[in-house]
């Protein structure tokens, strides 16, 4: 994920630009255990993504989930 969002004032463009349907974070987890990697989806392994926006309550996010 990047660190910087750079502003290019001749073209009035961002990147990276979020806003364009084509550029989307994709998170893909990597699962270590005792030194070896699992599957998401290997037998036993359970993977929940959530999101925390400023003090509320943590979310789930499901597929498609907007940032908001």
């Amino acid at each position: 994920m990047p660190n910087t969002i750079i502003y290019n004032e001749d073209e009035n463009t961002y990147t990276p630009n979020w806003g364009n349907t084509n550029s989307h974070l994709e998170l893909n987890p990597v699962i270590y255990y005792a030194g070896d990697s699992l599957a998401p989806n290997a037998s036993g392994v359970t993977v929940v993504w959530s999101k925390k926006i400023d003090i509320g309550e943590a979310a789930t996010i499901t597929t498609n989930s907007s940032t908001g």
